[in-house]
């Protein structure tokens, strides 16, 4: 199977914790098309507003929000209060375990990234990256030289 390449938006208290290894899973609403071995790009919102690191996709598990908090909390990485307010109204979610996580030595912040891909507008949630894309050959640059994950 071939891997994929995402990126994700994330708060930047969240975004810090995924790539440094203190949040070992990352909770979506909407489980997005990824398998075990995708990689993940992990783009921290504003204030930050930079590429700040990537991870591995690990496994993925579905379910209600009370059973994913139940099995993840350890990893979660965040309150339960603010579990509970991401996921007020959804009867389903899922964890996205975080494998290999590589923080950044320094940051692709979205004013170098316009640079390169002018109009460029991060994703709200989540975006796909094909391998032909502008955005995808400039992270891959820029982690082969030193700052994320092997390609």
């Amino acid at each position: 199977m071939e891997r994929r390449y995402a990126l994700f938006a994330v708060r930047p208290d969240f975004a810090e914790a995924l790539v440094d290894g203190r949040k070992r899973v990352e909770f979506r609403r909407v489980r997005p098309s990824l398998s075990p071995g995708d990689a993940v790009y992990v783009y921290a919102t504003a204030p930050v507003k930079a590429v700040i690191g990537a991870f591995v996709c690990g496994s993925i598990v579905e379910g209600p929000p009370d059973t994913l908090w139940e099995e993840f909390a350890q990893g979660a990485g965040m309150p339960k209060r603010f579990f509970t307010s991401y996921f007020r109204g959804s009867e389903r979610g899922c964890a996205i375990k975080v494998a290999h996580p590589q923080p950044w030595p320094s940051p692709l912040m979205l004013g170098r990234i316009r640079q390169h891909i002018p109009g460029f507008s991060p994703p709200r949630s989540y975006l796909f990256l094909s391998d032909t894309e502008p955005l995808f050959g400039l992270l891959a640059r820029y982690s082969r030289n030193g700052a994320g994950l092997d390609h």
